[in-house]
């Protein structure tokens, strides 16, 4: 999932051996290499169960995740090889646990590049990484001095930790929930690479001063694959937080979006389609929390109905009978004050709610609401010069302790009174 440690092929430079020389110093570290690649299966194994099992529930919410389960099966088949082989004396067995882990950091990788959303050309990732396998198994076969081998995995890892540090560095602000788990991970992998770099040069300067490494076994390669077991645990652990972070965004989003989704139904439910303003629901609620609220201060009700509006209908059409109630329904918003409220009670009527009734400017009264409506140019608006639009008006103000039920029916009849009066009249009494 990271550089590939491959258990038996972490040797930093400075490897224990002469020119020439066969023979290995004593060992002094108390961890061999068969306990440390057993921790690393034992961690490994657990991290492989568990990104599998969330592979399984969430491979369509996290991109990259069914590569990372791939890598670190990957890296557990490397550490059950460690365990098997991890001495010289079965080349090609520790070659394939080589390969194995190599494998796994490229598709750490490109998991990295799916997650993030970054370009990746995997085809050219993909042969290179099978040209460096060709290269350790012919090296294993056909190079008595390990350091060759360890020198190949040192400028791979170092390559491979490098293009992580690219993308990580390239997306480190992408979302607030990566940007911790990303900035330990780049201090880690910069560790990696500053470490590869110089066991790969260590290394090749010990093959031209002509050193000669013929067994895995030191208290460097120990510290060394101790050092990887550790950094690479905190790497899979915050490889997780990202998985999580990446859920947890996720859940934050849909939850936006419900509740995006919610006020707009809720809006859509109170909110009349053609004109945009309440309709009759809406009215109702307002009503209802008027009714509910306390009464310091009465309210009034306007109820408007547009005179002969089945006549222009039949005359000049409906799409023409809609016009009029969209523009009706705009002057009837802009005359009013901001905690007023204007609905279309149904068909052509309108119902306006103005509450704190005793303090109403001029300009908001009854009265003065229905001038405004009969002082548009109407004949302009819809290109009919001999039009006219009219409206009659009812209103009335609240009694307490009455009904909504009451106060509803006087404000109808006080709008039936204006109607009957020869209409293009407001009728009701101020509060």
């Amino acid at each position: 999932m990271y550089p590939f440690d491959g258990s038996t092929t972490l040797t930093p430079f400075g490897n224990q051996g002469t020119e020439k020389q066969k023979r290995s110093k004593p060992i002094q570290n108390p961890y061999d290499l068969s306990t440390i690649a057993f921790f690393g299966l034992l961690f490994h194994g657990m991290f492989a169960i568990v990104f599998f099992s969330l592979w399984l529930r969430n491979r369509s919410h996290v991109k990259g995740l069914g590569y990372w389960t791939l890598n670190l099966m990957l890296h557990t088949v490397g550490r059950i090889i460690a365990i098997i082989d991890t001495g010289p004396s079965n080349p090609l067995v520790v070659s394939i646990g080589n390969i194995a882990t190599l494998v796994g950091a490229f598709l750490f990788l490109f998991g990295l590049a799916s997650f993030t959303e970054t370009d990746l050309n995997k085809r050219n990732y993909l042969i290179l990484a099978i040209l460096i396998s060709i290269l350790i198994l012919t090296s294993a076969f056909t190079v008595e001095n390990q350091l060759y081998r360890s020198a190949i995995h040192g400028g791979a890892s170092a390559f491979v930790s490098f293009q992580y540090l690219r993308i990580i560095w390239k997306k480190r602000k992408m979302n607030t929930y990566y940007a911790t788990p990303f900035s330990i991970l780049f201090f880690i992998y910069t560790l990696f690479v500053g470490i590869f770099i110089l066991r790969t040069l260590g290394d090749i300067f010990a093959i031209l001063q002509g050193v000669e490494l013929q067994t895995f076994d030191s208290n460097a390669i120990r510290t060394s694959n101790l050092f990887a077991l550790i950094a690479l645990t905190g790497v899979n652990f915050l490889t997780l937080l990202l998985v999580n972070g990446k859920l947890l965004s996720d859940l934050a989003d849909e939850g936006a979006a419900k509740t995006t989704m919610l006020e707009r139904l809720r809006i859509q439910a109170h909110h009349d389609s053609l004109t945009d303003i309440l309709n009759r629901s809406g009215l109702e609620n307002i009503l209802d929390s008027l009714f509910f609220a306390k009464r310091d201060e009465p309210f009034m009700i306007c109820l408007i109905d547009i005179d002969n509006f089945k006549d222009i209908n039949d005359t000049y059409g409906h799409d023409m009978g809609d016009r009029v109630l969209i523009q009706l329904a705009n002057i009837l918003s802009s005359i009013t004050r901001t905690e007023d409220h204007v609905g279309r009670w149904g068909g052509d009527e309108f119902l306006v709610i103005l509450p704190k009734a005793n303090s109403l400017p001029e300009e908001v009264l009854p009265q003065r609401i229905h001038a405004a409506v009969g002082d548009y140019d109407w004949s302009k608006l819809l290109a009919l010069p001999k039009i006219e639009i009219s409206i009659s008006l009812g209103y009335t103000c609240y009694r307490y302790p009455e009904s909504k039920r009451t106060l509803l029916k006087r404000c109808d009849n006080n709008l039936y009174r204006a109607k009957n009066s020869g209409k293009n009249s407001a009728r009701g009494e101020l509060c």
